[in-house]
């Protein structure tokens, strides 16, 4: 055997060896997806039950903007959000001079006395798989792997679990409207379109400007959350805002269904949308079961 031909079956074998690694890699025990469901279930064992339906007086009780943005969600009458799970797709990339990055996102977040965050997003890169898998208990981590074994980005501590409570409160305004009835926030009313809403979570205390127009959520601006480097090492203040371009109705609910997410950085960058989604399903109150992939549902 000629020496190119070694050299082939050497590429060969590792290539081999490294497609067994990645698929292991992605689905056994120290995986993002076993994390992902693993600490879904865990959060959905301790959220309280449903508990009644939400009422027209407790909707009533919210600032008026906010409380038809609820009515237009079709929240009256239903029961208590204590979790959605959702599936989401779009693109993303780091700035705006960057190549874009399609993504597939699945999320669970649990409401009540400890909200919980679990967020695992698959991307491409060159060709390449990307996971991503934010988690938020006690505190917030965000962990990347690229191919799932090799790390990328690493982000923890006090400025990650600030950030991550503005996204928690993004995620509870956008997604789960209804939910606003229980949730530790104190309102400030700006106009009659527009309201500041204080969100407390532990140690943690953000705030966020809510803009509505014709009853409907347009934008969600903080200064609280801050942009983190590529490798998480590091993070920046920033404005994020999240405007919404599209709504869409789920069973019974009506929610912002597509939407961006923009920093607003120094020049020469300024401000840029490194973020578009949509919501492709969402479900709420649901049990461990359901945050398995749609298509391992099916193959159930």
């Amino acid at each position: 055997m000629t020496a190119v031909r070694w050299i082939v079956v050497g590429l060969l074998a590792m290539l081999l060896l490294l497609v067994a690694a990645h698929g292991f890699a992605s689905r056994g025990p120290s995986s993002f997806e076993a994390q992902f469901r693993t600490q879904s279930a865990d959060a959905l064992a301790v959220a309280s039950a449903p508990s009644g339906v939400i009422s027209d007086a407790e909707v009533d009780a919210l600032p008026a903007p906010v409380a038809e943005y609820v009515r237009r969600s079709g929240a009256v009458g239903q029961p208590h959000l204590r979790s959605f799970y959702a599936e989401i797709h779009g693109r993303i990339r780091s700035g705006p001079g960057d190549t874009w990055m399609p993504y597939t996102v699945r999320q669970l977040n649990t409401y009540g006395p400890h909200p919980h965050r679990f967020f695992l997003m698959n991307a491409t890169r060159f060709g390449l798989p990307v996971r991503v898998f934010h988690a938020y208990d006690e505190h917030a981590t965000m962990r990347g792997r690229l191919l799932d074994v090799v790390p990328v980005v690493q982000a923890a501590g006090d400025e990650m679990d600030r950030s991550e409570t503005v996204t928690l409160l993004n995620d509870l305004v956008l997604f789960a409207p209804g939910a606003l009835v229980d949730a530790p926030i104190r309102w400030t009313n700006v106009t009659g379109t527009t309201v500041d809403a204080t969100y407390t979570r532990g140690d943690q205390t953000i705030t966020a400007r809510l803009v509505f127009s014709n009853g409907d959520l347009v934008d969600f601006v903080s200064d609280d959350r801050m942009r983190a480097s590529g490798d998480g090492s590091t993070f920046t203040p920033q404005r994020w805002s999240t405007p919404v371009s599209g709504y869409a109705v789920f069973g019974d609910r009506r929610i912002a269904a597509q939407g961006l997410g923009r920093w607003s950085a120094p020049a020469p960058e300024g401000q840029f949308t490194y973020i578009e989604l949509t919501v492709d399903d969402i479900a709420y109150n649901v049990n461990p079961d359901r945050v398995r992939p749609r298509a391992a549902q099916a193959e159930k």
